[in-house]
């Protein structure tokens, strides 16, 4: 006797495979389509519709045969679709917002960085480079499909900003020179009145408060007094632009 599992679901573009056992001879008829085989035990289907599988069980010498079905279920995908996004200048805030179907209970958002939520519909990105963020939602069949959306930052020198003064004294308040309105700093260089170089750090992100001078070389603190500084800068799209000038480091 051919027997099969229980009827089975699966989501759209999802595939199972199927186990026919009891015979030594196997043929599925009737309706084949999504089949990777119609003469073995055990195809992988595909079907793009619920499909009722039939398979004719024999044994080697065609003596007798007997029939058995299994139903496919082949359950919907939920729709998500993310409005492009305008270019952003550094720093500015922006909601992200997926249009999904109703049946979605689940959000993820990868990567992490920069939102104010990742399993919520509709999080706050505050990017501080330009990056690609992919939604992919669940429904309540536990069906998924994603979506993405790149954000891109805006290179405008005229919106760099670079502080003429700076008092590292730990009071939570102006303690770091750091640069700002910019994404990535290719090259930072900061030398004394001597022409000391005193600070030196490449490529690393403008608002990684980690990366901004604190008024120290060596781990020794600076006396006040007039900085100079070489900065070079690169746009997200591309594109090296510099800056030069003085710091006034306060005490």
């Amino acid at each position: 006797r051919v027997k099969l599992r229980a009827d089975e679901s699966i989501c759209l573009g999802a595939t199972v495979q199927l186990n026919a056992s009891g015979t030594s001879l196997y043929n599925w008829i009737v309706n084949t389509t999504g089949l990777s085989n119609t003469s073995i035990a055990d195809p992988v289907a595909g079907p793009v519709v619920s499909t009722t599988y039939t398979v004719i069980g024999s044994d080697d010498y065609h003596c007798f045969a007997d029939t058995a079905k299994i139903n496919i279920r082949v359950l919907p995908l939920p729709t998500v679709a993310i409005p492009a996004v305008p270019d952003l200048l550094l720093g500015m805030p922006v909601q992200l917002t997926g249009n999904t179907s109703n049946d979605v209970v689940e959000w993820t958002w990868s990567p992490a960085d920069y939102l104010s939520c990742s399993n919520c519909p509709s999080p706050v990105s505050t990017p501080g480079a330009a990056i690609t963020y992919t939604l992919k939602v669940k429904n309540s069949n536990g069906c998924t499909a994603s979506a993405s959306v790149l954000l891109k930052l805006q290179c405008q020198e005229s919106k760099v900003f670079i502080p003429a003064a700076f008092s590292p004294n730990d009071d939570g308040k102006n303690d770091l020179f750091s640069i700002k309105g910019i994404s990535i700093v290719k090259h930072l260089v900061i030398y004394s009145r001597w022409g000391k170089r005193v600070f030196e750090r490449s490529n690393f992100i403008a608002g990684d408060r980690s990366s901004g001078w604190d008024g120290r070389t060596n781990g020794e603190s600076l006396p006040a007094g007039a900085y100079t500084y070489f900065v070079e800068m690169e746009c997200p799209a591309g594109g090296i632009f510099t800056r030069k000038g003085t710091v006034m480091l306060l005490r």
